[in-house]
């Protein structure tokens, strides 16, 4: 799925997406500190937080610059941009180890280079 976008996106945006993917996998992915050993309350709470992070894309403010759509040379291939230009991001557990999530965070493009 290729999505091309009529306005331009920044690293705070991808930061903000990645807070919003890693606070999904907070509700759904943590195991024995998950949703079935959290009480109302704290459930809730991660709730709000997915909510309001989800708002704060949509309502950003000031408004994303509205840009060109850039329709990409080899459509239908992923990774297209060089990995040396990527800056990965792991998610740990408190351990250290990799932990298993339902959304994998969007790796930072680095820019200017």
């Amino acid at each position: 799925l290729e999505v091309t976008f009529d306005v331009g996106f920044d690293v705070e945006d991808i930061t903000e997406i990645n807070a919003l993917r890693a606070a999904v996998n907070r509700l759904a992915c943590e195991g024995p500190n998950g949703l079935l050993h959290l009480g109302a309350q704290r459930i809730a709470q991660l709730q709000e937080d997915v909510r309001q992070r989800l708002l704060r894309l949509f309502t950003k403010s000031p408004a994303r610059e509205p840009v060109v759509p850039l329709y990409y040379d080899k459509p239908n291939k992923w990774n297209q941009v060089d990995v040396s230009h990527k800056m990965e991001l792991v998610q740990k557990d408190k351990e250290g180890k990799s932990k298993g999530v339902l959304y994998q965070l969007h790796p930072i493009t680095l820019l200017n280079m």
